[in-house]
């Protein structure tokens, strides 16, 4: 018995997490910028379990408030210092070489970070290499995401935009699971730290040299971009002196808020039949629908607008 259905057509919760990898890893270039963002998430999971077993399980530290703060606002102060000006360098500078650059910076902080650990430092030095880690990995992620567009069809970029930061999600939880392990192996404290950090490292430097295995223009941003970017920087400043002007001319042309509100209420009270003038047709009539049972909020909204108006347009009576 035929249940309808097409034969070629799948439903909606056939689509799957897998069945979605699969079909943007059919993209060469994105499977490039997939193995990419693997290895190095798979190095910061490494780097988080090699720097929390050092500050949290140390036995000469722990348990200590102040660098269990420390270490948290290490972890999260790049996602406010350094994630709200990414945009601004990746849409200026090859992605790339965004990548590959940032992927050995931070293999160097890494470094300079496994050193404090393995020599027993607890302070304002591991913490400033640890946040030049974390502040670089800002820009590598945020490139990562830039750059997709470029390497996938717009009809799975939805798909790629999906399954490439959960793969990454799972990767990083995995890879701090490995860290863990080869801190135990290596014999815990801080030289298992220590060798943490440096697996970490081999794995950003290995995510720079995938990435290299990509054109360099490949993941954009394209040259006319940037001429539009250079045109931008020299009509901002006019438009910024102008803009004091345009809002004067605005204020002239248009009511002020308050009495825009004002005009209402007053209307509200002497027209009721066109209170509901001012919206769109398809509004209106959804509100008409629904005014009986609610012409008890009706008024008490109405009541509100009345004074909020006639506090805002100054108006002695409305």
């Amino acid at each position: 018995m035929s249940s309808g259905r097409l034969p070629g057509r799948r439903s909606a919760g056939q689509h799957s997490f897998l069945a979605d990898l699969r079909a943007v890893l059919a993209e060469r270039n994105f499977r490039r910028l997939f193995a990419t963002r693997l290895i190095s998430q798979a190095g910061d999971g490494m780097f988080t379990a090699g720097l929390g077993a050092y500050v949290f399980f140390n036995a000469t530290t722990f348990p200590d408030p102040g660098a269990a703060a420390a270490a948290f606002a290490v972890l999260y102060l790049p996602y406010s210092l350094v994630g709200p000006f990414a945009g601004v360098f990746i849409d200026r500078w090859q992605r790339r070489q965004i990548l590959v650059w940032s992927a050995v910076i931070r293999s160097g902080f890494v470094a300079l970070a496994a050193f404090f650990i393995a020599s027993g430092t607890l302070g304002l030095p591991l913490y400033l290499a640890a946040l030049a880690v974390l502040g670089v990995n800002r820009f590598f992620l945020s490139a990562l995401s830039a750059a997709l567009p470029r390497v996938v069809a717009d009809d799975k970029l939805v798909m790629a935009n999906s399954v490439a930061p959960t793969s990454g999600t799972i990767v990083a939880f995995a890879g701090g699971l490995i860290g863990l392990g080869v801190h135990r192996l290596t014999g815990g404290g801080p030289g298992g730290s220590a060798a943490v950090m440096a697996a970490a490292g081999a794995c950003y430097l290995v995510a720079g040299l995938a990435a290299l295995r990509m054109a360099r223009g490949l993941l954009g941003p394209d040259a006319g971009g940037n001429a539009e970017l250079a045109a931008r920087r020299q009509t901002g400043p006019q438009e910024l002196r102008d803009l004091p002007r345009s809002h004067a001319r605005a204020g002239r042309d248009q009511h002020p808020p308050g009495r825009v509100l004002a005009i209402l209420t007053r209307r509200e009270r002497s027209q009721p039949e066109r209170r509901f003038e001012h919206l769109p047709v398809a509004a209106r009539e959804g509100v008409r629908r629904l005014r009986a049972p609610l012409r008890g909020r009706c008024y008490i909204d109405c009541l509100a607008s009345l004074i909020l108006g006639k506090l805002l347009s100054g108006e002695e009576d409305l």
